[in-house]
């Protein structure tokens, strides 16, 4: 029987990431009889750029005994956030063959927001036209892993913060044909919001797919942790604007490329949808590349920047230094001394920077759509961010009622109309 002890894993490199360069490794390691970790196997740099399945037999008598483990270890750079190998499909056990099959209907992307423009954004804001503010297009995609074609039914559920439901279109609502290993979708309607009572909420939004007797993770034959026939996720009203999801898949800042040192600059537009107080900024800065946290850098709330034919019109500035929070994807506040009654339009946050160095702001590559939000400046002249960038800067402004400050208020000096 140990001719069929089999260990099978899918592997990809980057993914929505940051992809392993030379040196980076990726390792698998059995322990042996005598309590030694044995190296199985191993991958380099960005070899495997999409999901490649790899089978280890196990056959060396060194390794069949009752307390045999296996572990994956990542070698890699002291450099953060960065160089990602992606695991799934972790399957180990007997009587198995490599031209076995995955009976499996998986949900493959994340859970489109309810919302069309933000994921966040304050309730009275939200008020002024709901209708416009809601997604239309939800898509939610999902993939049949297996070698012939079956029907697919998919339901769509929205909850709000005290779990009623409010939205449901079931199972028998959509009944999919998806052929063999192949990738489809379902598009859901816009969500009716009820009126909230609460400043701050959330709504939750849950997907499901299943295919009657073809799928073996609906019965859990695989001893999964998870099933990946259900995902869920929120959407919130909350005191600040927000396109990101709060996660961050990479880094972004100025590449100088050759240029030399001198003031350089990004943006992010918001449209505020209501008179309301700003009054400071939520800022996550990804730790990955180099430790930047003394270089100087200057956060910046514009009216109003020349890219489109006007003139650059600088609200407030607040010089500090890039301000790591030691918990995962957290967000640094930097509180205004005093709050500026921003009108109804677009504005813009971001940062000034003098010198050569990568900021590494977070920057989800969730959601789409967002990278046309996103300017920068090196020579004088604001470009838009290229398609290439897809997603979104993770800079929050804070608007409306004043939140529990995370960090200690620095230096903010005040700024009007001011022409870079």
């Amino acid at each position: 029987i140990s001719d069929s002890i089999m260990l099978s894993f899918f592997v990809e490199t980057g993914g929505l990431g940051d992809a392993p360069e030379a040196g980076d490794t990726l390792k698998l390691e059995f322990k042996n009889n005598s309590g030694a970790w044995v190296q199985q196997w191993f991958i380099n740099d960005d070899a495997s750029n999409s999901f490649t399945k790899y089978y280890i037999v196990i056959k060396d008598v060194q390794f069949l005994h009752n307390a045999f483990q296996f572990r994956f270890v990542n070698v890699t750079k002291n450099s953060g956030n960065m160089n990602h190998f992606n695991l799934d499909y972790i399957q180990f056990n007997e009587a198995r063959s490599q031209t076995e099959e995955i009976k499996d209907v998986a949900l493959t992307t994340v859970v489109p927001s309810l919302f069309k423009v933000y994921k966040t954004l304050p309730y009275s804001h939200f008020q002024v036209n709901p209708a416009s503010q809601l997604n239309s297009n939800r898509n939610i995609y999902f993939r049949n892993n297996l070698s012939n074609a079956v029907f697919v039914d998919v339901q769509s559920e929205v909850y709000d913060e005290s779990n009623i439901q409010i939205y449901l279109e079931p199972f028998s609502s959509r009944n999919i044909n998806v052929r063999a290993q192949s990738d489809s979708f379902v598009l859901y309607p816009s969500v009716n919001v009820p009126t909230q009572t609460a400043d701050s909420t959330f709504l939750r939004s849950v997907y499901r797919v299943r295919s009657v007797g073809n799928d073996e993770t609906e019965k859990n034959i695989y001893n999964s942790i998870n099933d990946n026939n259900t995902i869920e996720g929120f959407d919130y009203f909350h005191q600040y604007y927000a396109y990101d999801d709060g996660s961050a898949e990479a880094g972004f800042g100025l590449d100088y490329g050759g240029l030399p040192d001198g003031p350089a600059y990004c943006a992010m537009q918001f449209t505020n949808l209501k008179q309301d107080s700003l009054h400071g900024l939520d800022v996550h800065f990804n730790r990955s590349l180099e430790e930047v946290g003394s270089r100087p850098i200057t956060l910046v709330i514009w009216q109003d920047i020349a890219a489109n034919g006007g003139q650059d019109v600088v609200i407030r500035e607040i010089q500090t230094t890039p301000t790591y929070v030691n918990t995962k994807n957290g967000f640094a506040r930097f509180a205004l001394d005093t709050t500026i009654i921003l009108p109804v339009g677009t504005f813009y946050i971001g940062w000034k920077q003098t010198s050569a160095f990568i900021a590494n702001i977070g920057w989800d590559k969730n959601y789409s759509g967002r990278t046309s939000k996103v300017f920068y400046n090196f020579t004088g002249n604001w470009v838009q961010l290229g398609t290439g960038f897809e997603g979104t800067l993770m800079m929050r402004p804070l608007i409306g009622k004043k939140l529990v400050p995370t960090v200690s208020i620095p230096k903010v000096l005040p700024k009007l109309d001011v022409n870079i």
